[in-house]
């Protein structure tokens, strides 16, 4: 059961990476079609857009990626908690 807990961290730190990496991406000119910026963004849109659609925009500043890593936190720590429990 350990191991399958260890499994379900691993996968949310390495999305977490992900969009910390999306993030860092913004800031530099790029092209959308390349296969590098494509797959960042087709993994982290599912998770992004949703939530772009309820937070308003504050400025320049996109805080979605911020409540995105939030939630998935919280996520992490319920999951991990009913895996626990078995």
């Amino acid at each position: 059961m350990y191991s399958l807990i260890g499994l379900v961290n691993l996968a949310f730190e390495i999305y977490v990476l992900i969009i910390v990496v999306r993030c860092v991406l913004s800031f530099f000119p790029h092209n959308p079609r390349q296969p590098i910026y494509k797959f960042f963004y087709d993994m982290t849109d599912p998770v992004l857009q949703p939530l772009q659609r309820y937070l308003p925009p504050m400025g320049p500043i996109d805080f979605t990626p911020l409540v995105a890593i939030l939630l998935l936190m919280v996520l992490r720590s319920v999951v991990v908690f009913i895996l626990s429990a078995f």
